[in-house]
């Protein structure tokens, strides 16, 4: 279970808590249920202390959708999860109007703490969210690397950017990696040593 305090073995209600999701058979909206475990203290044969969390079980209980307000029965639970409950039903009303991404068919995301709508670009006539978008910009254009140019796919600037090129020592003639940034060194670690000495 979680250490929440100082690394210690913790038994605090976050830790105690189980959550689960019931989905309403009516309207599939996700209700979201919190358990409260018992925690009882355990010591290894190490002298290792930790929780022994148990959570309780009983008879089908009675919920009322957060969705539709149909009563359900489900298993044993301690309380509603209204917050995370809320949450679901701002995602879904979201959803409702968003248009999907024509690949993964994502419709929202979380974005400081609110659903919005996935933000989607047009590319060879699809509507492409984000985390598409570079694998197809990618996969149509190919990649210009070389025998002596090295690119690297940039998913943010959606291009091949130039990562390494390899340049002849103009002393010993061996080859070398480079970064594009220092390519202008036209001596290798050996023979620039070697200049020094």
């Amino acid at each position: 279970m979680a250490n929440h305090d100082w690394g210690s073995p913790c038994d605090c209600s976050e830790c105690r808590t189980s959550t689960r999701i019931e989905v309403c058979p009516h309207c599939m909206f996700e209700n979201v249920v919190d358990i409260v475990g018992t925690a009882e203290l355990s010591v290894d044969r190490k002298g290792l202390r930790s929780y022994d969390v148990t959570y309780p079980s009983g008879p089908p209980m009675a919920l009322n959708c957060r969705g539709c307000h149909r009563t359900l029965q489900v298993a044993h639970y301690t309380s509603v999860n209204e917050e995370r409950c809320a949450a679901n039903h701002e995602r879904d009303r979201v959803a409702k109007t968003a248009r999907p991404c024509d690949r993964c068919e994502k419709r929202v995301e979380q974005q400081l703490g609110r659903f919005v709508a996935v933000v989607l670009r047009e590319c060879q006539g699809q509507q492409l969210c984000a985390e598409c978008l570079p694998a197809i910009v990618k996969a149509a254009s190919p990649d210009p690397s070389d025998e002596d140019n090295k690119y690297t796919f940039n998913e943010r600037a959606l291009q091949w950017e130039l990562s390494k090129v390899r340049r002849a020592c103009e002393r010993c003639g061996n080859f070398r990696w480079l970064s594009p940034a220092n390519q202008w060194k036209r001596l290798c670690i050996t023979c620039y040593r070697g200049k020094q000495s």
